[in-house]
């Protein structure tokens, strides 16, 4: 089904109340993104009306089957080829050569405000093509100390706010941002938290009765997109 991601997305647009052609939705061109793999290459930048964003992000993945998740992006930077590991120097110094471009390209014009509203916070990492380890990870978010985080706001179980981190080594960039709406139901961390997506109760094994005809939960949402 991977292959019906843009399409979904198009459709959800229209579902929303936007009408939207594809050169007005899509940053690239879409004769690079249609033959683009989102199993390898899962980001896809796209320009939603700036009144009232933030709702109909929240109305397109509310609904989706497809799209995990809309960050407002505030940093980007290529990072990769990464730098030859150095004999007796830290993961952090690694860490920190390949994010300093990161670190530079923050917009403060959006992430100070966000900082000032005191709410409760965390950050999540996500590498495409290989895996952060977490010491990796922890180093990652250290290095976002340069800005005015409050330590007595970060919660793992209660965030309000969710920076969101994407390495993809597929293009070698890094995307960072606040995630705007998420797929998932509850976003919260921890053993027995419940982090289903608003599908999942539809899922055959949780139905009470299958008739001969019973469509996989994911395949009958995605077709009624």
């Amino acid at each position: 089904m991977i292959d019906f991601c843009l399409q979904e997305l198009e459709a959800l647009i229209s579902i929303v109340g936007l009408n939207l052609t594809r050169q007005e939705l899509y940053v690239e061109d879409w004769e690079t993104l249609k033959n683009r793999s989102m199993i390898d290459d899962p980001t896809v930048y796209v320009k939603l009306p700036k009144i009232d964003a933030e709702r109909l992000c929240k109305e397109i993945v509310g609904r989706s089957i497809m799209i995990k998740e809309i960050i407002d992006v505030f940093s980007e930077a290529q990072i990769y080829p990464q730098p030859q590991p150095v004999e007796g120097k830290e993961l952090y110094k690694e860490s920190a050569i390949r994010y300093s471009k990161v670190i530079d390209n923050v917009d403060q014009t959006k992430l100070l405000p966000l900082l000032s509203q005191g709410k409760k916070f965390k950050f999540s990492i996500e590498a495409v093509g290989r895996r952060c380890s977490l010491k990796e990870q922890v180093e990652i978010i250290e290095l976002f100390k340069k800005f005015p985080f409050d330590d007595e706001d970060v919660s793992l179980d209660h965030a309000e706010l969710i920076y969101k981190i994407i390495e993809n080594t597929t293009d070698g960039r890094v995307y960072c941002g606040r995630v705007v709406a998420c797929y998932k139901e509850d976003t919260n961390s921890g053993k027995g938290k419940n982090d289903d997506t608003y599908h999942y109760k539809y899922h055959l094994k949780k139905r009470p009765y299958l008739g001969p005809t019973s469509t996989d939960h994911e395949l009958a949402f995605l077709m009624a997109n």
